[in-house]
């Protein structure tokens, strides 16, 4: 695995992503994969549906979008939708999302880690990796 890794960001970044760059990488990775408790199917298919939306598309009075949406899910669409795709729902800037302040946080406005988790529990969860670009807020 790791010279597989390895090849690609050769081809990417050329000389610039160092060996101590690769070794905090795969260190993270082997963290990550330590992680993982549940094994997958290992293909999708015909009855696998996905929804993919923004974090903060569904709104009411009384909730902030995410936890809105958690309760729109689980009455209407749990069993037409069996992963839902959050696109970005991190602290942003510009760029509806993909201008990512801060990749650690839920943007406050639409709701918290724990709203997420609780859509996790009844749906498989896809996320989008903002990494061609970031914030020129983000720390």
């Amino acid at each position: 695995m790791k010279q597989k890794i390895t090849d690609y960001l050769d081809e990417i970044y050329g000389g610039t992503f160092t060996a101590t760059h690769l070794q905090k990488l795969v260190t993270r990775l082997e963290s990550a994969k330590r992680l993982i408790t549940q094994r997958r199917k290992k293909h999708w298919d015909e009855s696998d549906v996905v929804l993919i939306t923004y974090a903060d598309q569904f709104h009411s009075n009384d909730l902030k979008p995410l936890p809105t949406f958690n309760q729109f899910y689980h009455q209407w669409l749990q069993s037409i939708f069996s992963h839902v795709h959050l696109l970005p729902f991190y602290p942003w800037s510009s760029d509806d999302g993909f201008s990512v302040i801060d990749y650690h946080q839920v943007a406050s406005e639409a709701g918290e880690w724990q709203d997420i988790q609780q859509l996790g529990e009844c749906s498989h969860l896809m996320f989008d990796f903002v990494c061609n670009h970031m914030s020129a807020k983000s720390e």
